[in-house]
């Protein structure tokens, strides 16, 4: 509290154990009155004092000095007394430059104060004098300032510093205090003034009345005693004031017209010194309306008069008149209590206004107040018509409301928000007052209207889009993307439900999604604005698709916003005659599943049994991608059994468009089912990641057949020429493959994922045999990848402090494995993986970067088996030297190269299995190539035990050759490894732990072939034609590392037909050829079709809805970043031409086509 006396006071909010208050020791200001209200703020009190300062008090400060303050004591009016006031310098001080105080009644002088610098820990001390010897007592009413009166006094003393060390204040307060005694009797009445307020009259059984105290007290040394009491109505300064002395009646006394006191002292009563006493006063309206007041004066006989100021008014009660306006600048009735904003588009705002005026006799004051706070809102609530606020007599306050309905996506129908706003004032007659708030939220119109002008398509909701709900795509991903548009385009090729999503695409469907893929506005699912309209949604983050519907055709039910999630999703075990064998790569140089694409069903989403109903007759059909169906009698090469025993490991996880309790394939990859075939059950899928493999075959000349559906390879196994596969103990890699059989029944047992498997395979023309026998192994984890391509690990390295370790060329992607990182730095010295989806190249590492001992713990997002550096951290490969090799070479020479062999017609052998035939019963290999190791794992099989292979190096690749037979007539032998033979040709298969993609060519004089994959699986086909005594090797790889955007750009991609060169982002205009503009799932896949179609000059793939486009022409290349495209090279410009004859050329590419 402020005091003007005591200045700035402070006490604990809590009593003490006494049941009092506790002072705070507060510092004082220069001055305080009753008008300065302290306020707090930040746990600080903030105070003016008289000369308009602004004190902060609680703030820390760093101050010069510590001071003690004084507190004089008891000091008699009249007399003086002397403190002194001792300080310590906390710091240096350059000087003191003099002291102020805020009442001149305590006295000091500068001269007492020390001179010149002050050294820290210095204690000085200086006198204070209160001094009383010249006051008289005198209390001036309504005053702040200089009134002397017994009591508490306190003023601030405050030195100046000029400081040696900075940041300590300059200005430093401390509080002088003591007690004003009066020897005499010193008579007190307070307060100055009392106000009774107004009282309402006129109110039926009530007599109004209001009640308040004051006192009177003896301030003084010596008693007094009461002489009499007087009062006046005019101003007690005039001299002509006339008084009239109050009386004492029936035990009231009279304090004047409308005031009396049942308690007052009676006259002649004594106050004893330092005595008080609480007087009571009533103030009742005795002459109806208007206002009251009276002087009242207390005569005492030694202590001095005193007056008190009584007021009071008195009114008839307040009328509240209320009204609510109309929108329109005029006020409706006062019953009418509905405020209707009428139709607001969202996104807009209409505003009204409550309106209550006092036509009464008195203040009116708001009793309740309770505004609504939706979309109808009061704009200023709790300060608008507020509960407590007063309204003069022939005065009006206001209130407004705002109707703000919330941006929502297009086409809803209209609805309406309600809400209320409660009120009651101090007017009984008023009583409690509900207005209704109501506004309809009307909504724009966009896409086909009905004749009415109202929308057809109407909004049904946001939805996660996973699985493509809506398959069709009615127009190719673009600016031009807005609702309107998509919904137009669905209309005109029938569809009931269309969608926008990412901003430019828009799609179609007929089946409903489901309702708990369905997230409501306010979770902020579909926030992406439209390409060609910013202020519509499509779709949002994450796959969110903003869907609409055709009202005509489709009406919302109880299921369409059911959240109830549906059963957990299955993998179909069997399908009429056919049953489920596994998840399949895709083939690595076309479909997997060649010979049918099934359209989609008329609802839109693809589904196992429909799939199945459209690839009857088939031996094998897939499902993939939610709603992609293929049909086929074989597989196509590169095409192999996926490892892992769930969904997830297997990526065979998208949920079928059309029915969502099932599994339907995945990107580039097919749950497959084939006819008559027994059922793999997904919990015992066959997990080439975490089973090692061993295998004995034996194998006659007249093997028709054999089928090996998956196995697994580990670096340490060893091979015999007599074709047994020894196996170690560690699984080290991972090598699906798959030879399919159409003239040998086969039986076989398929081991759980966590599995070592030992298997014998024994063949006869008739029959396969295998027998197995497992054991528990600890699954595979991730791991460094030794090599890839040409380059190798040379260990964990931290990024330079100076910039990146090597940045020569980038890119980034959630699809990062170390393969694809190695073929996109191809003819660079370095390579990194960084941070599981970044990838780096350069000639050159930058300085200050090296070997970390840790950090490289970052699986790569493409590949959960292999690590792709950590956070400023690389997992860094360099270019191998020759002596470093790791891959492994499979040669045929007659010269002094790195392998020689002889090879005659004197035997001829035809093999399917995953084995290599000379046709030779005295042929002999030798191999001593540097770079090439001992195949850890081969497969071969002779017509005699004549053939003998011995080899010397340390590479640890590992090798699996399949050759053909030689035959007179082209195709005449077909290795169903889906690669058919030709005249004199051979198929070499090389694979290892992972997949690359590498091509060789050799010629017929005996110059030696290396397929160098370390690290890798690819299938190498060669095709060698004595007429032109040339040779040709291609190979493709059979798992991750495929044709893609960044990484591809500027490659070459070599089939039968041709090369072409891979062309990012570029699409050449114009020469489509007819018929083109179907769905290829991957970039790869149109690739093919291209190649595979007569006449293709260049290729366009989108991206966004995965439509391939061929051009007989090469247009003009326009930049578009939903494309990617490529065109073919000219002859000369191929980097593996394959030179024959036309017949040869036509011969060949038949049985490769087939």
């Amino acid at each position: 509290m402020t005091d003007p006396d005591a200045g700035i006071r402070a006490w604990y909010a809590v009593p003490g154990s006494d049941g009092f208050l506790k002072t705070i020791r507060m510092p004082q200001i220069g001055g305080a009155n009753k008008f300065q209200r302290p306020v707090f703020g930040d746990t600080r009190l903030y105070v003016t004092d008289s000369n308009g300062n602004l004190y902060c008090l609680g703030s820390p400060v760093n101050l010069p000095l510590n001071c003690t303050s004084v507190d004089f004591g008891e000091v008699s009016i009249g007399s003086a007394k002397t403190s002194n006031v001792t300080c310590t310098a906390v710091i240096n001080l350059n000087r003191i430059d003099g002291m102020t105080v805020g009442d001149a009644r305590f006295e000091v002088s500068n001269a007492t104060l020390p001179v010149g610098p002050v050294a820290q820990g210095t204690v000085f001390s200086f006198p204070v004098r209160w001094n009383l010897t010249t006051t008289v007592v005198q209390n001036t009413p309504n005053a702040s300032y200089g009134a002397v009166t017994p009591g508490i006094k306190t003023t601030p003393l405050t030195l100046y510093t000029n400081n040696g060390v900075g940041g300590y204040a300059t200005v430093f307060p401390l509080s002088l205090t003591g007690t004003e005694v009066s020897q005499k009797a010193y008579f007190s009445l307070s307060p100055i003034t009392i106000d009774f307020g107004g009282l309402v009259l006129g109110i039926p059984g009530e007599s109004p009345a209001n009640t308040l105290s004051f006192s009177i007290a003896n301030l003084g040394s010596h008693d007094l005693s009461i002489s009499r009491y007087a009062y006046t109505t005019e101003e007690p300064a005039n001299a002509s004031a006339v008084w009239t002395y109050a009386t004492y009646s029936n035990n009231t006394w009279d304090l004047g017209v409308g005031f009396t006191s049942s308690n007052l002292p009676a006259v002649g009563s004594v106050l004893k010194a330092g005595q008080s006493q609480t007087v009571d006063a009533t103030f009742k309206a005795v002459n109806g309306v208007g206002p009251y007041l009276s002087y009242f004066k207390v005569y005492t006989d030694t202590g001095g008069n005193e007056f008190t100021i009584l007021e009071g008014s008195a009114s008839t009660g307040p009328v509240a008149n209320f009204s609510i306006s109309n929108g329109e600048g005029g006020w409706l009735l006062q019953t009418e209590l509905t405020m209707d904003f009428g139709l607001v588009a969202p996104g807009a705002t209409a505003t009204r206004q409550i309106r209550i005026c006092n036509s009464g006799g008195s203040v009116l004051t708001i009793s309740k107040s309770k505004p609504p706070l939706s979309q109808i809102r009061a704009t200023v609530p709790g300060v608008d018509l507020h509960e407590s606020q007063t309204i003069a007599v022939n005065d009006c306050a206001y209130g407004t409301v705002a109707f703000s309905p919330n941006p929502e996506p297009p086409n809803i129908y209209d609805f309406r928000i309600t809400d209320s706003w409660t009120l009651n004032t101090d007017d009984l007659s008023f009583g409690v007052h509900v207005v209704n708030t109501i506004g309809t939220v009307h909504d724009r119109i966009v896409g086909p209207t009905y004749s009415n002008g109202s929308f057809r398509y109407a909004y049904l909701g946001c939805y996660v889009d996973s699985p493509r709900l809506l398959p069709k795509t009615p127009y190719p991903a673009g600016s031009n993307n807005e609702n309107g548009n998509c919904q137009t385009a669905c209309l005109a090729a029938g569809y009931t439900f269309a969608g926008t999503e990412y901003q430019t695409q828009c799609y179609c469907g007929n089946a409903a999604p489901p309702g708990y893929m369905f997230y409501t506005e306010d979770q902020k699912k579909c926030t992406y604005s439209c390409a060609n309209d910013a202020t519509q949604a499509c779709g949002g983050n994450g796959g969110y698709i903003s869907i609409y519907y055709d009202s005509s055709k489709y009406t919302p039910n109880n299921s369409t916003y059911d959240t109830t999630p549906p059963p957990p999703p299955v993998t179909v075990q069997s399908v009429g005659n056919y049953g489920y064998i596994g998840c399949y790569s895709e083939g690595t140089n076309g479909r997997a599943l060649a010979a049918k694409n099934v359209a989609p069903p008329s609802g839109g989403g693809g589904f196992v049994e429909w799939c199945a109903a459209g690839c009857q007759g088939y031996t094998y059909f897939g499902v993939e991608f939610s709603n992609e169906c293929y049909c086929g009698n074989t597989l196509g090469a590169g095409s192999a059994l996926l490892p892992g025993s769930t969904p997830s490991a297997t990526g065979c996880s998208s949920l079928c468009g059309g029915n969502t309790t099932e599994y339907c394939g995945g990107g580039s990859k097919l749950n497959l089912y084939q006819l008559n075939a027994a059922v793999v059950s997904s919990s015992s899928s066959v997990s080439a990641s975490a089973s090692t493999t061993s295998s004995a075959v034996t194998s006659s000349s007249t093997v028709s057949s054999s089928t090996i559906s998956s196995s697994t390879v580990s670096s340490s196994d060893t091979v015999s020429s007599s074709g047994t596969v020894t196996s170690g103990a560690t699984p080290s890699s991972a090598v699906p493959s798959s030879v399919s059989s159409t003239t040998a029944s086969s039986s076989a047992s398929t081991t759980a994922s966590l599995s070592t498997t030992s298997t014998t395979v024994s063949s006869s023309p008739a029959s396969t045999t295998v027998s197995s026998s497992s054991a528990s192994v600890t699954p595979r984890g991730p791991s460094v990848l030794p090599s890839v391509g040409s380059f190798v690990s040379i260990g964990c390295y931290n990024e330079s402090a100076a910039g990146r370790t090597i940045n020569a060329k980038t890119f980034a992607n959630d699809s990062m494995t170390v393969e694809a990182c190695g073929a996109f730095c191809a003819g660079f010295t370095y390579m990194g993986v960084e941070y599981a989806r970044e990838c780096y190249c350069g000639n050159a590492m930058r300085a200050g970067s090296g070997p970390a001992s840790s950090g490289c713990t970052m699986v790569c997002k493409g590949n959960k088996y292999e690590y792709c550096g950590g956070s400023n951290r690389l997992n860094m490969y360099q270019v191998s030297t020759a002596g470093s090799s790791t891959s492994s070479s499979i040669a045929s020479s007659s010269s002094s190269s790195a392998a020689s062999s002889t090879s005659s017609s004197a035997a001829s052998s035809t093999s399917s299995s995953a084995a290599s035939s000379t046709s030779s019963s005295a042929a002999s290999s030798t191999s001593s190539s540097a770079a090439s190791s001992t195949p850890s794992s081969t497969v071969a099989s002779t017509p005699s035990s004549a053939a003998s292979s011995t080899a010397s190096d340390t590479a640890s690749s590992t090798s699996i050759s399949a050759v053909s037979s030689t035959s007179s007539d082209a195709g005449a032998s077909a290795s169903s490894s889906g690669v058919s033979s030709v005249p004199s040709s051979s198929v070499v298969v090389s694979s290892s732990s992972s997949s690359a993609v590498s091509s060789s060519t050799s010629s017929s004089s005996g110059s030696s072939n290396t397929v160098s994959s370390s690290s890798s699986v690819s299938s190498t086909v060669s095709v060698s034609s004595s007429a032109t005594g040339s040779s040709t090797s291609s190979s493709a790889s059979s798992s991750a590392t495929v044709l893609a955007c960044p990484a591809s750009n500027s490659t070459t991609y070599t089939t039968v037909n041709g090369t072409y060169v891979i062309e990012c982002y570029v699409d050449h205009a114009g020469g489509d050829i007819k018929s083109t503009g179907q769905a290829a799932a991957t970039f790869q896949t149109c690739v093919d079709r291209c190649s595979a179609t007569t006449g293709c000059a260049a290729f366009s793939w989108v991206s966004g809805p995965k439509n391939c486009y061929l051009k007989s022409t090469l247009g003009v290349g326009k930049t578009n970043t939903g494309v990617w495209g490529g065109k073919l090279l000219p002859s000369s410009s191929s980097s593996s031409a394959v030179t024959t004859s036309t017949a040869a050329a036509r011969r060949r590419t038949r049985a490769l086509r087939a």
